[in-house]
């Protein structure tokens, strides 16, 4: 079970991400990469399988990293979220073809063997917010993969008010960023993040033992996306700072 959390604010999006991730061996693992930047206005985060095999060695993580480096995908929350879709879709059908009781469990949990969500927010505040999905079917005690859909929870929408998003155990659904100000500084954000972690852990047994690793933090302003905080000790291509749009386009007449 992964978790993320996120807060709209009237002046940024603020996201919490853990690091925890088992494999059908039973390993346990703090570092698994769960949250992604996906432009200079966005992220995505996943849960549920985070790889293509039993063993957790064909990790999904470095697929999406792949596409973070296709421009024409990035802050495009639909059309990145579709090309996952179409990447994943075929390695499931096929892990599902030799394996399909490894994801029983699945049935009675959350009826879905993996999501990411996508968040864009404008510079002007509107939020585009996306879910992909890859169901499970029920099939007399088997459980077989239905199609994978993509859900619009906003789509360039100005919020309302403040909002909150969660994925994760039932109880964090229940009472998600209960304290987090996404409108605070970075240093009083980051104050809150641990304790919030650390209470959820206290009041519920399976947010004891699924939830773990360096919680990674980031947030969407005005100006947009930056880390709060980050695993560096995550294994992971090196990121470099793409420049804005128009400063690559006027690149390309030089």
């Amino acid at each position: 079970m992964s978790v993320h959390l996120v807060k709209v604010g009237r002046r940024q999006v603020v996201v919490c991400s853990d690091g925890q991730g088992t494999n059908d061996t039973g390993s346990v693992g703090t570092d698994y990469e769960k949250l992604f930047r996906t432009g200079e206005r966005s992220f995505c985060g996943i849960v549920g399988a985070l790889s293509l095999d039993r063993a957790g060695t064909d990790l999904i993580a470095p697929r999406i990293t792949k596409l973070c480096s296709v421009d024409a995908l990035l802050d495009s929350p639909r059309k990145f979220l579709s090309a996952l879709r179409d990447d994943l879709h075929q390695s499931f059908i096929k892990l599902f073809a030799t394996d399909a009781d490894a994801f029983k469990w699945y049935l009675d949990d959350t009826k879905i063997v993996f999501e990411a969500f996508s968040l864009m927010r404008e510079r002007t505040g509107e939020i585009t917010l996306l879910e992909l999905q890859f169901p499970l079917e029920n099939d007399a005690g088997t459980p077989r993969l239905g199609e994978p859909k993509i859900i619009t929870t906003m789509e360039g929408e100005m919020p309302r008010g403040v909002f909150c998003f969660a994925l994760g155990p039932e109880y964090v659904q229940r009472n998600p960023l209960m304290p987090l100000n996404p409108d605070s500084g970075d240093d009083a954000i980051l104050a809150m993040v641990d304790p919030m972690i650390d209470s959820f852990k206290r009041n519920d047994a399976m947010c004891r033992n699924e939830i773990g690793g360096v919680i990674e933090v980031a947030a969407i302003d005005a100006d947009g996306f930056r880390w709060l905080r980050r695993d560096e000790t995550k294994a992971r291509p090196t990121e470099t700072k793409r420049p804005p749009l128009w400063r690559r386009a006027l690149a390309a007449f030089q």
